[in-house]
C-alpha cells in the first residue's frame, strides 16, 4: 500500500501538479520561495563579478567640486580681510559708490585717456570710468561677501580689485557711480560672465591709494590668481 507522500509523487510525476494538503502546500511554498532567492543572489553575485567595481573616474564625473580653500578665516583675527589673498585690509577712507560695467559694444574703443578699452583683460590694475576723480587716479574697490563672527570678533570679507580711472562718464549719470572694465567686474561678481545679459548693478565701496599700494596690492591677487 502507498502511503500519501508516495502517491504525491506519483501524482507530480504524471501530472506535474500535487493535491494542495495542507502540509504540502506550505512545505513546497518554503522550498520555491528558497529556491528563488537562492537563484536571484547567484544571478546578482555573477553581474556584480562580470563587471567590476565602478572606475573611479565614473564617481568623481558625478561629484560636486569642493570649493577652494582661500585660507583660514578661523584663525584670523577680527577684522576686515580681502579676497583672494586673506590679507587684513588697510584702514582707509572708504567711500560708497556703486559699480556698473561696461556694455561688451565698448570693447576696442578708445577712452578718455587715450588708452584702448580691453573688456575681458583680468590683469590688474583695470581701468574704469568715473566722473567724480581725476583722470589717473588709483583706487581699490571693494564688494562685501560674506561676514562671520567668531570668539575674537566679527570678520568681514570683500572681494577686491585695483583700478586707475581712465575714462569718464556720460553726462546723464549722476551721483557716486564707478563703471568698470569686464575683468574688473567679473573681480566682484564671479556669475558675470562678460556678456550685458549677466550684468548688473552692485553696491560697493572704493578708497583712493597710491600707486604704489596700487601696485603691491595687484601684485598680491596675481600670486593668488
Amino acid at each position: 500500500m502507498k502511503n500519501k507522500t508516495d502517491l504525491d509523487l506519483e501524482q507530480l510525476l504524471q501530472h506535474g501538479t500535487v493535491h494542495a494538503h495542507p502540509d504540502n502546500s506550505f512545505r513546497l511554498s518554503a522550498v520555491a520561495t528558497v529556491i528563488g532567492a537562492l537563484f536571484a543572489l547567484a544571478v546578482v553575485t555573477t553581474v556584480a563579478k562580470s563587471c567590476g567595481p565602478a572606475p573611479l573616474h565614473s564617481v568623481r564625473a558625478f561629484a560636486l567640486p569642493s570649493p577652494p580653500v582661500i585660507f583660514d578665516y578661523q584663525l584670523a583675527s577680527a577684522g576686515d580681510f580681502d579676497i583672494p589673498t586673506g590679507l587684513p585690509l588697510p584702514d582707509l577712507e572708504w567711500r560708497p559708490t556703486v559699480f556698473s560695467v561696461y556694455a561688451v559694444a565698448f570693447d576696442g574703443r578708445t577712452t578718455a585717456s587715450g588708452l584702448p578699452y580691453l573688456h575681458t583683460s583680468q590683469s590688474e590694475p583695470l581701468g574704469c570710468a568715473s566722473n567724480d576723480l581725476p583722470l589717473g587716479s588709483w583706487i581699490v574697490a571693494r564688494r562685501h561677501l560674506a561676514t562671520y563672527d567668531s570668539p575674537e570678533g566679527r570678520k568681514r570679507f570683500y572681494a577686491t580689485v585695483v583700478l586707475r580711472v581712465n575714462d569718464r562718464l556720460h553726462d546723464r549719470f549722476t551721483g557716486k557711480r564707478t563703471d568698470l572694465s569686464g575683468g574688473a567686474y567679473h573681480r566682484l561678481d564671479l556669475w558675470y560672465d562678460f556678456t550685458d545679459e549677466t550684468a548688473s548693478i552692485l553696491k560697493g565701496e572704493y578708497a583712493v591709494i597710491s600707486e604704489d599700494s596700487a601696485l603691491a596690492i595687484a601684485d598680491n591677487h596675481r600670486r593668488h590668481d
